[in-house]
């Protein structure tokens, strides 16, 4: 993941100096059907909830995704019936170079193999699952209004709140930390729960101030 990651910041970093370059409004990308299902795939690995599951949207700010919602398999298909010519990343071919690699080979290819429409039953479940996390996301940020101050976070009402878990994963959302696993949310949880009133620790490469009542990123 931190191999692919780094690929996609690089990606994106040449992307934003050729718009700034040609004055274009929009980037368009090929993100597909396919690409979507992998990426909520991978996030649900990683310990995501359902607000974790809205991904790759149609329109993200200056981004635009016109074929989301369409199959890898279809746009293959109408590319080599128009002779339409396109570059292939030699590494998507790698099973062993990423985790995506593997779920969209090797992991998906039996499940479909296994049981034919399993991919297209399952996308749609992962779209319900994150349709509902955003009518959850939108009572969470009501909350999170209540509980927040600038970089901090309320030490007690987390801990007393029955979406603790899921508020502290949207409080590292709107600090711009990214990557993120359960695990981590866990270590932020455990710390939160230590006895001492003022200390100091670190996790996610940032270091925390916990104080009675607050926990800030320094």
């Amino acid at each position: 993941l931190k191999g692919e990651s780094k690929m996609r910041a690089l990606r994106y970093k040449a992307f934003a100096q050729s718009m700034q370059k040609s004055k274009a409004d929009y980037l368009v990308l090929a993100h597909t059907a396919d690409d979507l299902l992998e990426t909520r795939l991978i996030r649900l690995i990683r310990g995501t909830g359902g607000q974790g599951l809205k991904a790759m949207a149609f329109k993200q700010g200056v981004l635009l995704r016109p074929f989301i919602h369409t199959s890898r398999a279809k746009i293959k298909d109408y590319g080599q019936k128009n002779n339409v010519t396109w570059i292939e990343d030699p590494s998507n071919a790698i099973e062993a170079y990423c985790l995506r690699n593997w779920i969209r080979h090797n992991w998906l290819a039996h499940l479909e193999n296994k049981r034919p429409g399993a991919k297209k039953a399952l996308a749609r479940s992962l779209e319900l699952i994150a349709q509902a996390g955003c009518v959850e996301q939108k009572k969470m940020a009501k909350i999170y209004q209540q509980i927040t101050k600038k970089h901090a976070i309320r030490r007690d009402k987390i801990l007393t709140h029955p979406w603790r878990k899921k508020l502290l994963a949207y409080y590292l959302k709107t600090l711009g930390i990214k990557n993120y696993s359960a695990h981590n949310i866990e270590e932020l949880l455990k710390q939160l729960k230590r006895p001492k009133k003022n200390f100091s620790f670190k996790t996610l490469k940032h270091t925390w101030q916990v104080s009675n009542q607050w926990l800030t990123l320094t």
